[in-house]
């Protein structure tokens, strides 16, 4: 009689235990397999602008794709993206230096491929005299190109509609200048001019924050050594992964971002003025991701339009 209440013992114990694990792997697994709720949020995002880029290319058709520079022009604009993303953890100042301080990155690196890519400002007439760009056509006529209607206005809230320009006014500056080059001894001098430039023209300024902490936050040494291999990949999702490998913690903000930079960039010149790109910001605003979420995907869909605006490129 013992032995069988003994051996019942055991067994009950022995159930429990199993059943204890079975619970301790189901809880592990549902939290492990959570998805937080701008997670699931920004998947829905990601879907609602598929949606709008499949209506607007219906109504509006298939431009420049089949053009062999094209994919230059993607590279350069998401680059500048994701710059001002990462940028805008430190406010408007780090948008507006983070998307320079890629577009600087990405444009020095192209010109020193043995392909010879080049990115160029386009519609831009500067005078070396000022120290601002001045910018007209061949009679003189005021033609503001690059720097025109580059101001959104969005119903995101915080979200600063102008970073594009600066984005834009500063890469101007850079290159009437001679400053938009990058080699081993003036890397520091380069990004310490974007810097102290955003901080000029930023109304909050930086607070506290270092050059280093923004670079440290655009890994952007890491970005500089990978880059001549990214540049190098087939397909613009080719191109997508790498981030995603640098930046993991921002995978679908940054397929958020191919959604985004695949159509803009698809438009013909004459015909970016901003209504593609504000249909985005107006769906970024409806969304029911956090302000926060909204306000920095805002800032990196302004300062996109703004660099497709920007740079030209030939075949």
């Amino acid at each position: 009689m013992k032995k069988n209440v003994f051996f019942l013992a055991v067994l009950l114990c022995v159930i429990t235990f199993f059943v204890s694990c079975s619970k301790q792997e189901e809880f592990s697994y549902q939290r492990n397999n959570e998805v937080p709720k701008d997670k699931q949020e920004m998947k829905q995002l990601i879907i609602a602008l598929a949606e709008y880029n499949t209506n607007y290319q219906k109504v509006h058709g298939v431009t420049r794709s089949f053009r062999g520079w094209f994919k230059k022009l993607l590279r350069v604009t998401y680059a500048d993206a994701v710059g001002a993303i990462l940028g805008s953890n430190f406010g408007p100042w780090g948008a507006i230096a983070g998307g320079v301080s890629a577009s600087a990155l990405v444009y020095c690196e192209e010109e020193n491929l043995p392909s010879q890519f080049s990115f160029a400002p386009t519609r831009s007439y500067l005078d070396g005299n000022n120290p601002l760009p001045v910018l007209t056509d061949g009679d003189g006529n005021i033609n503001l190109g690059a720097l025109s209607n580059v101001v959104l206005d969005s119903n995101i809230p915080a979200c600063t509609d102008s970073v594009g320009f600066y984005h834009n006014k500063i890469l101007l500056y850079l290159n009437a200048h001679n400053l938009l080059h990058i080699n081993n001894n003036n890397t520091d001098s380069l990004t310490n001019a974007i810097c102290e430039h955003a901080e000029e023209i930023s109304s909050n300024g930086r607070g506290t924050t270092t050059n280093t902490e923004l670079l440290q936050q655009l890994k952007f040494s890491q970005f500089k050594l990978a880059y001549p291999s990214m540049a190098m990949l087939e397909t613009f999702d080719e191109y997508v992964d790498e981030y995603v490998v640098l930046y993991p913690e921002l995978d679908d903000y940054l397929w958020f971002l191919w959604e985004y930079i695949s159509t803009l960039c698809d438009i013909d010149p004459e015909d970016n003025d901003g209504t593609y790109a504000e249909g985005v910001l107006e769906i970024i605003g409806e969304s029911q991701v956090s302000n926060t979420v909204k306000k920095r995907l805002g800032e990196a869909v302004i300062t996109g339009y703004a660099s497709s605006r920007l740079w030209n490129f030939e075949d």
